[in-house]
């Protein structure tokens, strides 16, 4: 499996955990948490191994913020430490980015302008 392929399905995963409609799947249905568990148990074991030091460090903050503000709001943080292994991901697949956290945040935001 490339780099590739595991940072993209990193992506792939907690991009469901913006999705509205499927949270709210998650929170009538404690299997399908259980089972969206195991599933990013996986997928973190493989990026441990295939990241680059910096995506798993970063990995590990997003998934401590993520797990502290379960327990009340904090969105704005998490939403913080994901575009930063966002960047740490494209900054170890092209070295020489001159993305910052900001176009990374565009990525979410359609329909809006972002510098250059």
């Amino acid at each position: 499996m490339k780099k590739e392929d595991v940072y993209c399905e990193v992506l792939d995963m907690f991009a469901q955990f913006f999705d509205p409609h499927l949270q709210g799947q998650i929170a009538k249905h404690p299997k399908r948490q259980f089972e969206l568990g195991k599933e990013m148990a996986k997928v973190g074991m493989r990026l441990g191994i295939i990241g680059s030091d910096d995506v798993v460090k970063k990995y590990v903050e997003f998934r401590l913020i993520a797990q502290q503000a379960e327990s009340g709001g904090g969105f704005e943080k998490v939403l913080q430490a994901f575009l930063g292994m966002m960047m740490a991901m494209r900054i170890d697949l092209y070295v020489d980015t001159t993305c910052t956290t900001e176009h990374m945040l565009g990525t979410f935001l359609a329909g809006e302008k972002m510098g250059r």
